[in-house]
């Protein structure tokens, strides 16, 4: 028989699962980097894990910070034999555009978010957050109509009035009659814990204190589930990132064949940063997807680590996996699903799951569903 174990990973990638192929072809895995290394895996670092989380702000799939670490991508199963690692996807949406009428796409949708609620939240009601936003005041509005019991929204109140959404959550929960709370963050919370905060990561992420202070601050009501409405964005277009996305898509046939060196010269004298995604686009002859979700551009990286220290680095774009023939054709969807593949995957999911699972919350997150993307992707 031929030796070997499958991993399996669901499809957004709501719990990590890293692996480690040692020298003699034993495999150590877990749902955490932290178990690997305290089962003896080596503890280098990855250059290209590095590369990944200075550009985009999170270390995206299937880098670690760890070398020879991996992700197991979402919608995935790694196959590891003895002579190698495979990947299969186990998932991919048809994305066959339909001409919807208005209202039944409408409904449709109303559908299978209801359906999704209901299952997620049909052993026992769990709170939710509520920002005021459309996808976590969407939550709680459609759970409202299904639901006559007590709802428990929670929204987190600090005092930037640039961002406190606050009156906007009142706004719903008054409306649909929830039990209501603003959970308060003061800065001396912050200084308190933000040493026990970073010590807990298992990987980085630019977003990931904003989870880890909001499941703390739950944790001390007593709530152990909660709601939330990770995926409403990418999967409904919500974010004006995507135009940039769509204007790198616009400008990159053009681009692409000015040297690299013009555009890398260019990028130093930008003077903000959209002509700097400009000038990272000349001579990109990858997805333009990922130069919009650049955070800083290689000369920035470069001046910040050692020399030499990203010369022969693998690229996220470089790879096969998140190549055609499994990318859409129609480009909202194309973005759509990049952005569920990476930003949802290793950002929003895993810092979920690494915050809340620290501070004994579990995160359900009933816009990522299955057969709602499907729906979306048409």
């Amino acid at each position: 028989p031929i030796w070997r174990v499958v991993l399996i990973r669901d499809q957004f990638g709501t719990m990590p699962l890293y692996y480690h192929v040692k020298g003699d072809g034993s495999v150590v895995f877990g749902t955490t980097v932290k178990e690997l290394l305290n089962a003896g895996v080596p503890r280098k670092l990855s250059r290209s894990g590095l590369f990944s989380y200075l550009s985009y702000g999170c270390v995206y799939t299937p880098y670690t910070l760890v070398e020879d670490v991996y992700s197991v991508p979402a919608g995935c199963a790694a196959i590891i034999r003895k002579d190698g690692v495979e990947i299969e996807r186990y998932w991919n949406p048809s994305f066959e555009v339909r001409d919807w009428n208005c209202d039944e796409l409408q409904d449709a949708i109303n559908a299978e978010l209801i359906r999704s609620l209901h299952e997620q939240t049909a052993h026992g009601a769990p709170a939710a957050f509520l920002s005021g936003g459309i996808d976590s005041s969407s939550i709680v509005s459609l759970w409202r109509q299904q639901y006559d019991g007590e709802i428990r929204t929670y929204c987190v109140n600090h005092d930037d009035p640039r961002v406190n959404e606050c009156k906007w959550a009142r706004l719903v929960a008054d409306r649909n009659h929830t039990k209501h709370a603003e959970l308060i963050l003061e800065g001396g919370m912050i200084r308190d814990w933000l040493d026990e905060a970073v010590a807990s990561y298992d990987q980085p992420s630019v977003d990931g204190l904003n989870f880890w202070f909001a499941t703390r601050l739950l944790k001390e009501t007593g709530e152990k589930v909660v709601l939330s409405g990770e995926g409403g964005d990418e999967l409904f277009m919500g974010y004006g990132q995507f135009i940039k996305h769509q204007l790198a898509y616009r400008y990159a046939p053009y681009l692409r064949h000015v040297p690299r060196m013009f555009g890398a010269a260019l990028d130093r004298l930008a003077p903000s940063e959209k002509f700097r995604k400009l000038a990272m686009l000349a001579g990109f002859k990858k997805e333009p997807y990922y130069i919009p979700r650049r955070i800083l551009s290689d000369w920035q990286i470069a001046a910040m680590v050692q020399p030499g220290i990203l010369e022969g680095i693998s690229r996220l774009e470089d790879l096969e996996l998140l190549k055609t023939p499994m990318l859409p054709d129609d480009l909202l969807n194309r973005i759509s699903w990049l952005e569920m593949q990476t930003v949802v995957v290793d950002m929003w999911m895993r810092d979920g799951f690494q915050t809340g699972s620290y501070n004994g919350i579990s995160l359900k997150t009933p816009i990522c569903d299955i057969k709602l993307a499907e729906l979306l992707f048409t």
